[in-house]
């Protein structure tokens, strides 16, 4: 992520299909803030890591997140559906910079997104 910029932990969701998908492990420690408009919440900075299982073939999934830099600039909820079709289970996604979004097994820089699988 930029310098000085968090995502809220609460925030991020990864959905398939309408169905919450549960991440089975989760690198990268949440840090705990008093932020100006939601109070005190887990935010992630520099980068962060989710493995989620895909139980069934699906050839999207669906990534919510939010976030702002420490100076009170804030982005709305954002959603994005990622085209994984081609891809093996389980799928891990790596936010090493602002919002990660994995596209097939290729990083998506325009979204400043990258996929390990």
């Amino acid at each position: 992520m930029k310098e000085n910029c968090f995502l809220y932990k609460d925030k991020f969701k990864v959905t398939a299909r309408g169905e919450n998908l549960v991440a089975l492990n989760t690198l990268g420690e949440p840090k705990q803030i008093n932020d100006i408009y939601f109070g005190e919440v887990e935010v992630y900075f520099d980068s962060f890591e989710k493995e989620i299982l895909l139980e069934n073939k699906v050839d999207s999934i669906n990534v919510t997140y939010q976030g702002c830099n420490e100076k009170g600039f804030c982005y709305p909820l954002i959603n994005k559906t990622v085209n994984i079709t081609n891809i093996k289970i389980p799928t891990s996604i790596k936010a090493d910079r602002a919002p990660v979004l994995p596209s097939s097994n290729v990083e998506a820089k325009a979204l400043g997104i990258s996929a390990t699988i």
